[in-house]
């Protein structure tokens, strides 16, 4: 967790929104590139699970970040067993479309809504 380029994009992507920035569509669109490996411009399922599997891994850094003892701990344990199933779910969520891809502007809403 935390090494590849797209994954520290998306981090200060976070940080940012923590901070009540929010990113240009540019910034945005340089890390979709990231992800998008086949390079069609949008995400196929297999890339846009890589895409959840981080954003989870990031709520697991903020967890981790702001809760110590047996309940971070339990919420640490939850979030790693249940990875792929709150993966599948994220990526539901954000293909409004339901067309088993993640459009840019989906991708987009996705990212301001790590801000909840």
């Amino acid at each position: 967790m935390g090494n590849s380029p797209s994954f520290q994009q998306l981090k200060r992507i976070n940080e940012r929104l923590a901070q009540d920035i929010i990113p240009s569509s540019e910034e945005v669109r340089a890390i979709f590139q990231l992800y998008d490996k086949s390079g069609d411009g949008v995400l196929q399922r297999d890339e846009g699970m890589v895409f959840c599997r981080q954003v989870i891994d990031l709520t697991i850094l903020r967890v981790q970040e702001k809760m110590s003892g047996e309940l971070g701990q339990a919420m640490v344990d939850e979030l790693r067993a249940r990875k792929d199933q709150y993966a599948t779910q994220a990526f539901n969520q954000g293909d409004s479309s339901k067309d088993g891809l993640l459009q840019f502007d989906e991708f987009y809403q996705a990212i301001l809504n790590l801000r909840k």
